[in-house]
């Protein structure tokens, strides 16, 4: 049975349910290798999980293909598109109003090489394959990790997942390289719980989940065996930043030398902090 740390650790979450704020139902399943990677998950990853603050549903790439320009879909510091999504949504036609897979639909048309603008190509942020590759390093090699891949009960659809593994600190390091070793657990050999990825679909957000699913996969770890806790957010998603990471007690570690908005997380379990309603 997978502890909770939810109302002071007093209570048990279900290893394959949870509820959202509403009180409806979601199943977790637990991905364990490259094998049982459902075709939805890599779908949603490609298209469903980045596109908001980290602005991962387009792209506009160079000859070498660095991305000069990405495109987002709903900036949450205003709850409105991104102004230069606008503009593409108007140069084709697409009405967001009446389209509601309208990120999907621009994802498809990028992806089949038809979407440009100013007489540039765009193109998908994340292809099928790259965000399949991804997701087979979490639960295979380097990772051997495991996915917490929800879905509603009802339809089967994918909600969110949690990536996540318990390791040693060089593999941890591996997962954030820039950072320094200094910047990690400095005790010998320490049993390193790795926070890898963490969404919610954006059309599912709102409802709770990642904080519900944020709080199984710290319990997880712990019940694994980790003694540390490493992971990294952005200040601009402040549902994860504020509502997770700093509110379960992760401190905040050394600031991303490159991007000043992304944060590297180093904690001991010992100094976690339940969450209470």
């Amino acid at each position: 049975m997978i502890r909770s740390f939810v109302d002071s650790g007093k209570r048990e979450v279900s290893q394959m349910t949870l509820l959202d704020k509403h009180q409806r139902p979601y199943t977790v399943q637990v991905i364990t290798g490259p094998q049982d990677l459902p075709p939805e998950l890599v779908d949603a990853y490609a298209n469903r999980f980045w596109t908001g603050s980290w602005r991962e549903l387009l792209c506009i790439r160079g000859d070498e293909g660095t991305v000069l320009r990405q495109f987002g879909t709903i900036d949450p510091t205003t709850g409105q598109i991104y102004d230069d999504t606008a503009q593409i949504l108007a140069l084709e036609g697409i009405d967001p109003s009446t389209t509601p897979d309208w990120p999907q639909e621009l994802w498809r048309r990028a992806n089949a090489g038809s979407l440009h603008l100013d007489g540039q190509q765009l193109v998908p942020f994340w292809t099928e394959d790259d965000a399949r590759r991804a997701l087979t390093e979490f639960v295979g090699t380097p990772y051997n990790g495991r996915i917490l891949l929800l879905r509603e009960r009802e339809t089967g659809a994918c909600a969110g997942f949690s990536a996540l593994t318990v390791t040693t600190s060089p593999l941890a390091r591996l997962r954030f390289p820039i950072y320094e070793r200094s910047d990690f657990p400095a005790t010998d050999d320490p049993v390193v719980g790795v926070l890898l990825d963490h969404a919610i679909c954006e059309p599912m957000r709102g409802r709770g989940l990642g904080s519900r699913l944020f709080d199984l996969r710290l319990s997880t770890l712990v019940d694994l065996g980790a003694e540390w806790i490493v992971g990294q957010t952005i200040k601009t998603e402040p549902a994860q930043f504020d509502g997770n990471y700093k509110k379960r007690g992760l401190r905040e570690g050394t600031v991303h030398p490159t991007d000043s908005n992304k944060v590297l997380f180093v904690t001991s379990v010992d100094d976690l902090v339940p969450r209470c309603r």
